[in-house]
């Protein structure tokens, strides 16, 4: 057996090993014959590129059917779509993702990444066409590609494209990068180059980071292991409304909305002027909205966990489509949050601590531990446990992700932004000369247990929220509700960011 490796430009060596199939006569092509037409076992050969890596692994393992392990991006755009030239671009953008096109496979137990042989699938529906059957269903990455693409049309020329993403492929930055490009081949631009000099090393190991040490593994692993979050509760009652929008098979999973650019940009003066950031007040209005939920559904809870995924990409990585994040917890009592104040100081100190030590690089490396025996890593992912109440992934500024993309030389970049009054409109982009990006949502997935998903990307100088609950624990209707209470405790947030201020 050999396996494969990334180059550091990220070429794909593919390497192979021989496998002996069972399959004997009787079934066409399952034996070969010597001269002497002595039957012979048939001998395949598959071609895979490497290991799948502790990370994906886990994802793997942690995808069932209620729990796909899947996370979407939504954009939102408005003019003429075509639809060959959008399919066209979905073929440029995975050849430069080849992670994209890939299916997983098992060798001597073992999963790994066989070579490139599937394209993402494109599904395009409307309220007069019958949708798909699989429509929002898991990937199975074993037949099909990690990607699919939902593209629904709406009145007036208004598109909702969802890119449905299994977690194994690449995380949520990598997926906005993919659109990017798509978008750039869909408009005959040339897609950024790739800009990875980290990349490669931090597969293994960034050799700047500082190594965890054995007791700081074990305090940190002990200090997880003695906070028990709780789940969010199912309330008491549903409404016949949210039981009747089931009959609409084009309604997302998620619940989005967004707030006002003069909303945005207070939020954010609010937490500069604060010293903390957008994402420490974004995740504390979070949590004061998951003990509201529970304290609703007569279960007040006295302790919660949020789970924060950390990118650990150097700045201006940009390179194929994989996983480079880690995961961070922040635990915290009933009692710490009862002053909006001190929570967003809390977890402002907590966050800054986490990036100084790479904290999130010690769950990669309690993975890689795991690793090394699968049915652990498997035992953990079925445990009946509560391991965070809710995850919160903040993805930034997209813009700058979906427009690095060059253009021929001597051309300026005439989609760059929309003009509206006869100005240009900051940080919105224009993908083709008639045809806009107005919004852009994310949300990541979630699993048993950790019953909410919250994503958090600004696109447009506007915050925009997308919102997952694990509707077959909390109710039909739960998405929406948990939806309405986080807008409600964000407005709120804006306040209480200018009382930090103060504190």
């Amino acid at each position: 057996m050999f396996a494969g490796f990334w180059d550091q430009n990220y070429t794909f060596l593919t390497l192979g090993f021989v496998k002996n199939t069972l399959s004997w006569a009787g079934q066409p092509g399952s034996e070969v014959a010597d001269k002497n037409n002595v039957r012979m076992p048939k001998i395949t050969i598959m071609t895979f590129i490497r290991l799948l890596t502790p990370f994906e692994h886990l994802m793997l393992m942690d995808m069932r059917q209620n729990y796909p392990m899947c996370f979407f991006l939504e954009m939102r755009l408005a003019g003429p779509l075509h639809r060959q030239q959008f399919a066209a671009a979905v073929l440029s953008a995975s050849a430069r993702h080849p992670q994209t096109q890939m299916r997983v496979g098992y060798c001597r137990g073992r999963p790994v990444w066989l070579a490139p042989d599937q394209t993402p699938t494109v599904e395009w529906v409307d309220e007069a066409t019958a949708a798909p059957a699989v429509l929002w269903q898991p990937i199975d990455l074993r037949r099909e590609s990690g990607v699919r693409f939902i593209v629904i049309a709406e009145p007036s020329h208004r598109w909702r494209v969802v890119l449905q993403v299994h977690h194994s492929v690449c995380d949520g930055l990598a997926a906005v990068e993919y659109f990017g490009d798509l978008w750039a081949c869909y408009s005959a631009a040339t897609p950024a180059a790739f800009r990875s000099p980290d990349r490669l090393a931090r597969r293994a190991r960034a050799p700047t980071a500082p190594l965890a040490t054995g007791s700081h593994l074990t305090h940190e692993s002990l200090a997880f292991a003695r906070f028990f979050p709780e789940k969010l509760a199912r309330p008491g009652t549903t409404t016949a409304a949210a039981h009747a929008s089931l009959s609409n098979p084009l309604r997302t999973p998620y619940e989005t909305f967004e707030f006002s650019s003069v909303f945005s940009l207070a939020l954010r003066n609010a937490a500069s002027r604060a010293s903390v950031t957008l994402n420490d007040v974004v995740i504390a209005a979070v949590m004061q909205a998951l003990l509201a939920w529970n304290a609703a559904a007569g279960h007040p809870s006295k302790r919660i966990r949020v789970n924060m995924p950390v990118s650990l990409r150097s700045p201006g990585t940009r390179g194929p489509a994989c996983n480079d994040m880690g995961y961070a917890f922040l635990d915290r009592t009933s009692d710490d949050c009862t002053s909006f104040c001190r929570l967003t100081l809390s977890i402002a100190t907590a966050s800054r601590w986490i990036q100084a030590n790479r904290a999130a690089e010690w769950f990669l490396d309690t993975l890689a531990v795991l690793s090394t025996r699968p049915w652990l890593l498997w035992l953990i992912t079925r445990l009946p446990i509560c391991l965070s109440t809710a995850v919160v992934s903040n993805l930034g500024n997209v813009t700058p992700r979906l427009r690095a993309r060059a253009h021929p030389p001597g051309h300026a970049d005439p989609y760059a932004q929309p003009i509206a009054d006869g100005k240009q409109v900051p940080d919105q982009w224009n993908v083709a000369a008639d045809l806009q990006v107005t919004g852009m949502w994310a949300v990541p997935p979630i699993r048993p247990g950790t019953r909410a998903a919250v994503g958090v990307t600004t696109y447009g100088g506007r915050l925009h929220i997308a919102v997952l609950c694990d509707t077959k624990s909390l109710g039909h209707n739960s998405t929406a509700a948990l939806a309405l209470m986080i807008q409600d405790a964000l407005q709120h947030a804006a306040v209480g960011s200018s009382a930090v201020t103060q504190h």
